[in-house]
């Protein structure tokens, strides 16, 4: 999904299987509290922005989901070090859905600073096991 944003489709491919599923009302009610909650809290703070709409932000944003994505991916099994990337693309998705900027820098700090922890134990182990 990441290449088709950067590839700026107007509609996003999925296999049928992920068409498929559906979702309980309890659990559709809670994610609408949550994402009403968040607009609620950003319209306090004003970080509502026209820039997220904008064809050449998108891009960018699939270019840095990518990114996070090939970083939880390289990530030592079963470290947990692949969480903060993945936590990063899924708030990056979520900002994207609800246009949210607040949503979105969260996320920027979550995947960035994940790749960072990423490289900083990546770098210890091998500096002690060579």
């Amino acid at each position: 999904m990441a290449l088709q944003i950067i590839r700026n489709s107007k509609s996003l491919w999925l296999p049928q299987r992920l068409k498929k599923i559906t979702f309980s009302a309890q659990t559709l009610k809670r994610l609408n509290e949550t994402v009403t909650k968040i607009n609620q809290l950003e319209s306090k703070l004003g970080f509502r922005s026209t820039t997220l709409s904008s064809q050449w932000f998108k891009r960018f944003i699939g270019v840095v989901l990518l990114l996070f994505i090939l970083g939880a991916l390289v990530a030592p099994p079963f470290s947990g070090i692949d969480t903060l990337p993945a936590l990063g693309a899924v708030m990056l998705s979520l900002g994207l859905i609800t246009e949210s900027l607040l949503v979105i820098i969260l996320g920027l700090l979550a995947g960035f600073g994940g790749i960072v922890l990423e490289i900083t134990v990546g770098k210890f182990v091998y500096s002690k096991l060579f």
